[in-house]
């Protein structure tokens, strides 16, 4: 009878590992949903605050079709001492962290629904998306620089409202109008994105199919790095294959490409965190494992960036000569930034990671609210976000305090045309999987909580 019992329970074991293995239990990762709208939602604080950024100063021509600054083509008249601060925190992380959550969630896309309905799905949500808004939104952003340079720009002096209206015409800045040069404005991250999910349509196609010994081989070895007995090893590794990703970078900081053909550098980088985002997904139960001394690694992350990162980027920068560097060389000393800068971003991200899925559990009708939103708003902030800082420009009140007042208004903006104008609409259905109702989050009950969906 113990025997009968003891084949049971082990059969009853069997059938639970296998099913935890094949991805059958619908898990809901509310922390890394919740974390990825969190870098979403953080572009709109980056976009805001940096029209108030001290540098460039005004010699620069912001104007030039060489700007190497066009994501902000015209300077405000205050300045805030502590944006490049915040700059410099949102940057380091923001996008490799978006970029590992894409790869995580897109294969529990393909995990859960087969590779016919991923790339359906990332079609409708990523492809689509991108190609629309960005006809609609180019118009929208160049309308709004065009007022910003009307009204501050420096040696044009200050015109009203209304003049700058009139200097203005829409039309002048449709697509393929007009002298400015066209780029991906704020959505090269969706270009790129398209990009990594080109490239890898193959290997979906690939894990569909009956795993083979070669398959098998390489889920043990990456196993016991990931989550096994050499789990020690993951920190040196990721650190080594992303310092390997920046040989391409030829300057202190993560590279932005708005161009259409894409950058090689900035390729490189992004896609080994999207690769990383894909292989945590086959052993999650690293999410767990990520739980362990999450705040101190988020510490570290942040404290090395902000302390050595940073200043040593800087220094790089600001050299006259060899002699005024850290360590006497360009080249020897941007290798060792970027090999700090790996460990720097690699401990806030998993950091992140961990602490997110700790605090956020369960989901609640406000979070799933506000994770439903950032999609959204991401979209369409640009214009917003260039054109708000323009409208009240002449507010006499501290560049500092300003640059938060005007995030919340445009914040304010994006999160009520979400409710209005998507959330119970066929855009919402576009954007998140299904159409919501406009009720309040508050007044929604925890159970009508959705499992995970968004952009990634």
């Amino acid at each position: 009878m113990a025997s009968k019992r003891t084949s049971v329970k082990d059969r009853t074991r069997k059938m639970t590992e296998s099913t935890v293995t094949s991805g059958a239990i619908d898990r809901r990762y509310h922390g890394l949903d919740f974390l990825r709208a969190s870098m979403m939602l953080l572009g709109v604080v980056l976009h805001v605050v940096i029209t108030y950024w001290v540098y460039p100063d005004d010699s620069v021509d912001l104007r030039s079709p060489d700007n190497p600054f066009s994501f902000v083509p015209y300077r405000n008249g205050d300045r805030g001492e502590t944006v490049e601060g915040i700059l410099v925190l949102i940057h380091f992380f923001r996008m490799p962290a978006f970029y590992l959550l894409a790869g995580f969630f897109g294969a529990l896309l393909i995990d859960r629904r087969g590779p016919g309905r991923y790339l359906w799905n990332r079609t409708t949500r990523i492809l689509l998306p991108f190609v629309i808004g960005w006809f609609v939104l180019w118009p929208l952003t160049r309308f709004s620089f065009g007022l910003g340079h009307s009204m501050m720009y420096p040696g044009d002096g200050e015109a009203s409202l209304a003049r700058a209206f009139s200097e203005n015409p829409f039309w002048s800045h449709l697509p393929f109008m007009g002298d400015w040069p066209h780029d991906l404005m704020h959505l090269w991250f969706l270009h790129y994105l398209v990009l990594f999910y080109v490239v890898t349509a193959p290997v979906a196609l690939w894990l569909d199919r009956p795993g083979g010994p070669l398959r098998a081989a390489a889920h043990r070895v990456t196993r016991t790095l990931l989550v096994g007995d050499l789990r020690w090893l993951r920190l040196p590794i990721l650190v080594g294959v992303t310092a390997l990703a920046t040989l391409l970078q030829d300057a202190p900081g993560l590279k932005t490409s708005f161009q259409f053909v894409p950058d090689a550098a900035v390729f490189s980088v992004y896609f080994v965190f999207f690769l990383v985002g894909w292989l945590f997904y086959a052993h999650r139960e690293i999410v767990g494992d990520l739980d362990r001394r999450a705040g101190l690694h988020t510490l570290a992350g942040f404290a090395l960036m902000f302390f050595v990162v940073y200043p040593m980027g800087t220094n790089w920068n600001l050299a006259a000569t060899d002699a005024d560097l850290w360590f006497g060389s360009r080249t020897l000393q941007l290798r060792i930034y970027w090999i700090i800068h790996s460990v720097a971003m690699w401990l806030a991200i998993l950091g992140l990671m961990g602490l997110s899925e700790r605090v956020f559990k369960a989901s609640s009708p406000t979070i799933r609210y506000v994770v439903d939103a950032s999609y959204w708003i991401y979209l369409i902030h640009f214009p917003i976000a260039a054109l708000v800082p323009v409208l009240f420009h002449q507010w006499d009140l501290d560049a500092d305090l300003k640059m938060w007042v005007m995030t919340l208004i445009v914040s304010a903006i994006c999160f009520v045309s979400y409710h209005y104008l998507v959330r119970s609409t066929i855009i919402g259905r576009c954007l998140n999987g299904r159409r919501y109702s406009r009720e309040l989050p508050w007044r929604q009950s925890a159970s009508a909580v959705p499992g995970n969906v968004g952009p990634s």
